[in-house]
């Protein structure tokens, strides 16, 4: 799971507006608990989402008071609503929605117990590094460069730029094991390519590891009429196409008559949903723009759309399998998108990122196509087919989510694309819908890519399994 993912779960658990993170060697100081206390009791303007303050390091029987590890200001109270755990492992941070302000009393920060802990905390965090700065697209120039050149530069800043001598042999301590623990990191980086390479694989050179995987997904898309399996399936048999699930570039995109009105498209669109229960199964993923995967986990959808009102259930695992988040929704005509949590811890808003990842709980549930005030606002061309555009509003309007656009195919009838837009029109979140399925004559999703701006990542839902537990089996022929 990580410490992201640690402490998404804990964030989506807690009940308060306000949220502190401490982790297990680190403790609230009498100044910043008081700090605290009387910033909340004045009340934060609105606007204001979080607080950051010094963390200080308890080290060799002194307090650090200057190089890289003072004042090494975090970010850890924050709005819950407003809030989200993001980074690259091991090192995460928050992200908050809104302003900022600074604290001045410090987080104390018990790190290590000696140095033999500092080293084996060293090794293992360096480890963790190394399979986060993207083993399959650093070149031999970028490593040889961290190797030679990225250490010496570390120690320089810690010691010398950062004023570290001052804290007499633990500076020096501390700056020489900062540029050891960046050549381990390095030197591990090496070797899994020395390793990669004995086995013959890509080592992160070539063209191709650098190709969107948006370009994978189209490739995904082109090949997908699937063939019926020979071994028995654990469900029912899709209905009318046998157990063929045909991509929605397989379908023809003959011209069709333009929507008369945004009420008229959507209605299509749903219409065009699946109206027995399926069971979608598969993965959630979010990776760096190279390629490097942040968080993971498998991902169960049981949806009844055609119940009334419309319901669905989100189940997450990890690798083991044991559940760590279940999420009911249902889709009231008046209220919106309504979450409940089975086990009956909070629910998350709608507008909630799973996990933390890219994807909301509107994403997963499709609820766009329910949203208010349709409106068409033109057409577009999407790999090679007509779209129509259309506006929606949100029951809840926020100044993060004032509308949504849909790209949606004209013949088909199923929806493309989706951009977040805010109360100034500024795009906010970017939605595709990589690859779709046809199954009973309806559009099931197969594949969904959600990505934030300026994050440098984006989460996947791919679904590989479809069953409908409840449909007759097919008739004997």
């Amino acid at each position: 799971m990580g410490y992201i993912g640690q402490k998404a779960i804990a964030r989506n658990l807690a009940r308060g507006e306000w949220i502190l993170f401490v982790d297990a060697d680190e403790a609230v100081s009498p100044a910043l608990r008081e700090e605290i206390l009387s910033t909340l009791r004045r009340g934060v303007p609105a606007g204001v989402d979080g607080f950051d303050f010094p963390r200080q390091v308890w080290y060799m029987r002194r307090w650090i008071r200057h190089g890289d590890w003072y004042p090494d200001t975090k970010l850890r109270l924050f709005r819950r609503a407003r809030g989200r755990c993001c980074g690259i492992e091991p090192h995460e941070r928050i992200e908050v929605d809104g302003e900022v302000r600074h604290l001045g009393s410090p987080l104390f920060h018990y790190t290590y117990d000696d140095i033999a802990d500092q080293v084996s905390t060293m090794n293992r965090f360096s480890s963790i590094s190394a399979r986060s700065e993207g083993l399959r697209n650093r070149s031999a120039f970028y490593l040889l460069w961290g190797i030679l050149m990225h250490p010496p530069f570390r120690f320089f800043r810690c010691y010398f730029v950062k004023l570290g001598f001052l804290d007499g042999i633990a500076g020096l301590v501390i700056a020489r094991s900062a540029a050891f623990s960046t050549f381990v990191k390095y030197a591990k980086l090496w070797e899994a390519r020395l390793e990669r390479r004995a086995r013959g694989e890509a080592t992160g050179e070539t063209a191709a590891a650098l190709v969107p995987s948006l370009l994978l997904a189209a490739s995904a898309l082109a090949q997908e009429a699937a063939v019926p399996s020979a071994e028995p399936a654990p469900a029912a048999p899709l209905r009318d196409e046998g157990a063929a699930a045909l991509s929605l570039l397989d379908e023809p995109a003959d011209e069709t008559a333009a929507p008369s009105s945004g009420e008229e498209l959507l209605a299509q669109c749903v219409a065009r949903m699946p109206a027995d229960r399926v069971i979608l199964s598969g993965h959630l993923n979010m990776r760096k723009a190279y390629g490097v995967t942040l968080r993971e986990f498998d991902f169960v959808v049981d949806a009844r759309l055609g119940d009334d009102p419309p319901r669905l259930r989100y189940d997450l695992k990890d690798a083991s399998g044991s559940n760590l988040l279940s999420v009911a929704a249902v889709r009231d005509p008046e209220r919106g998108l309504g979450l409940s949590r089975p086990d009956g811890g909070p629910a998350p808003r709608p507008s909630d990122a799973v996990l933390g990842t890219d994807l909301s709980w509107f994403d997963v549930g499709v609820d766009f196509l329910w949203w208010r005030n349709p409106t068409l606002a033109g057409t577009d061309r999407l790999k090679a087919r007509t779209c129509d555009l259309l506006d929606v509003t949100p029951p809840e309007p926020t100044p993060d989510c004032a509308k949504a656009r849909l790209w949606i195919d004209r013949a088909q009838k199923a929806v493309m694309q989706a951009v977040q837009l805010d109360a100034l029109g500024r795009e906010r979140r970017r939605l595709w819908i990589r690859g779709m399925q046809k199954v009973q004559g309806r559009w099931v999703f197969k594949d969904l890519e959600v990505e934030t701006p300026g994050t440098g990542h984006r989460t996947r839902l791919h679904f590989d399994g479809v069953s409908f537990p409840d449909a007759a089996p097919p008739p004997a022929r």
